[in-house]
C-alpha cells in the first residue's frame, strides 16, 4: 500500500504541466493590474478623531508617505484633497449644464469636454484604500492602542463602463487587489510609527505586485 502510494506521488510530481496545470493559469488579480499608472489615494483612519478620545490616528501624515511610495516608483498619485478638488469641479459643470437646460441654453462645448473627462478620470482610476482601525485596549492594566490594517484597491466604475485595466466592460465596481486585515498593538505614544508602518506594508505589498505585474 505505501510502495502504491509513494509511486503515485512520484507520477503527479514528474508529471510534465498542461493546459489544465495550475501552474499555467493565468492569476486575474494579477492581469488587472498591468497599465496601472495613476492612482487615487485614501488613508482611512477610525474612529475619526475626536477631543481627548485614546488611540486616535492623524490622516494627513499616513496619507503623505503613501503618496511617497507610490510617487517614488513611478505611479501618479493623487492625494485625497485632489480627488475632492476634481469632484468638486465635476459637480459644478453639471449644476452649471443642469441650469443652462432649465434656461434653454446650450453648455460650451469645451465646458461639457472637461466635465465628462473628470467624471471619466474618477471612476476609471483605481482608488488605494488604507483602512486603519484602532481601539484602546489593557493589557496587564497597562493601557495599549490596538491596530487593525487592512487595504483595497478597486475602480468605482458605473455599469457598463469599459474600463481600460481590464479592456472589458462590467456591472459595477471591480477589486484590482486587496491585503486581508492584520492586528497589531502598541503604547499609545507608539501608536503613529505602528500606523506608518502598517501604511508601509500595504502600500509595498500592492507595489510589488504591481511591479510584478507590469515587469518593473
Amino acid at each position: 500500500m505505501v510502495r502504491g502510494l509513494l509511486i503515485l506521488l512520484l507520477l503527479a510530481v514528474a508529471r510534465p504541466a498542461t493546459a489544465q496545470s495550475p501552474l499555467l493559469v493565468p492569476d486575474p488579480f494579477l492581469e488587472r493590474l498591468v497599465g496601472i499608472n495613476t492612482v487615487l489615494v485614501a488613508v482611512a483612519p477610525y474612529p475619526e478623531p475626536t477631543r481627548n478620545a485614546p488611540c486616535l490616528l492623524e490622516e494627513a501624515p499616513l496619507e503623505r508617505r503613501a503618496l511617497e511610495l507610490f510617487r517614488a516608483v513611478g505611479i501618479r498619485a493623487l492625494s485625497r484633497a485632489e480627488r475632492a478638488e476634481i469632484n468638486r469641479r465635476a459637480d459644478a459643470a453639471m449644476s452649471r449644464g443642469f441650469q443652462a437646460m432649465r434656461e434653454g441654453r446650450v453648455t460650451p462645448e469645451e465646458e461639457a469636454r472637461q466635465r465628462r473627462a473628470d467624471i471619466e478620470f474618477i471612476n476609471n482610476t483605481p482608488l488605494v484604500i488604507v483602512r486603519l482601525a484602532t481601539a484602546p485596549v489593557e493589557f496587564g492594566g497597562a493601557r495599549m492602542c490596538a491596530l487593525s490594517a487592512d487595504g483595497v484597491v478597486r475602480v468605482q466604475a458605473p455599469a457598463g463602463l469599459r474600463v481600460p485595466v481590464t479592456g472589458q466592460s462590467f456591472r459595477g465596481g471591480l477589486l484590482l487587489w486587496e491585503r486581508q486585515a492584520r492586528v497589531f498593538s502598541a503604547p499609545e505614544d507608539g501608536l503613529h510609527a505602528l500606523a506608518l508602518g502598517a501604511v508601509e506594508d500595504v502600500t509595498g505589498r500592492f507595489i510589488a505586485r504591481w511591479r510584478e505585474a507590469n515587469g518593473r
